[in-house]
């Protein structure tokens, strides 16, 4: 594993095999979760059967990790859901994907508004998703027009396909089984916010 084994705290554990198990020491090991979440944690290690570490579910409570089990899936803190392996959600989230109609090229640090007509019901919940070189944000028009605006953040003119997928639509609280989707208004939106302002604001000052 390359990880220092701390040997002067042992701990003995019972559910494994038939006979009491005791570890041969602590170490702390690096998990990161979707790519980008990082979290340090301390686990005991030992020589079972083959295994040189043995890894609970309870860095999750500490990581501010939510498990649902009925959807079958896992919230980060900021709000990406996960579908969890070989779980199907109990439901049918009946989600309607919105996709680009039209192909789109944006320059660096310039944004462009796809008008979105609103056909739901009000309490379908809108999630949003992002590029690598490119965020969305909502704003509301007149009636229940909304707009996501694209903004390039790359450092090149960014060209989407006419199918590109940008959002859904879902009923009440249910969530996508899809990777990378996010509610607006949590951390994780404001921080797409964040990079929108701070791309137009630099290719203003250039």
């Amino acid at each position: 594993m390359g990880c220092y084994v701390e040997t002067s705290q042992s701990q003995d554990c019972v559910g494994i095999g038939d006979t009491v198990y005791s570890t041969a020491g602590r170490t702390r090991i690096k998990i990161t979760l979707a790519g980008y979440l990082v979290y340090l944690f301390g686990i005991w290690v030992g020589n079972l059967s083959g295994q040189e570490a043995i890894l609970g579910m309870d860095f999750m409570v500490p990581a501010g990790i939510r498990l649902d089990l009925a959807d079958g899936s896992l919230c980060l803190p900021d709000e990406v859901r996960i579908q969890l392996s070989g779980r199907r959600q109990l439901y049918n989230d009946k989600a309607r994907i919105i996709r680009l109609d039209q192909h789109l090229q944006i320059d660096v640090g310039d944004s462009m508004e796809v008008p979105m007509r609103r056909q739901t019901a009000d309490q379908d919940s809108l999630w949003v998703t992002r590029g690598n070189r490119w965020v969305p944000t909502v704003s509301r028009g007149p009636g229940k027009t909304l707009y996501l605006t694209i903004t390039n953040i790359g450092e090149k003119k960014l060209i989407l396909q006419g199918d590109e997928r940008i959002a859904m639509w879902l009923a009440g609280e249910r969530v996508p089984r899809l990777q990378g989707f996010v509610t607006v208004g949590p951390r994780r939106y404001l921080e797409w916010q964040n990079l929108a302002l701070q791309a137009t604001t630099n290719a203003k000052v250039s």
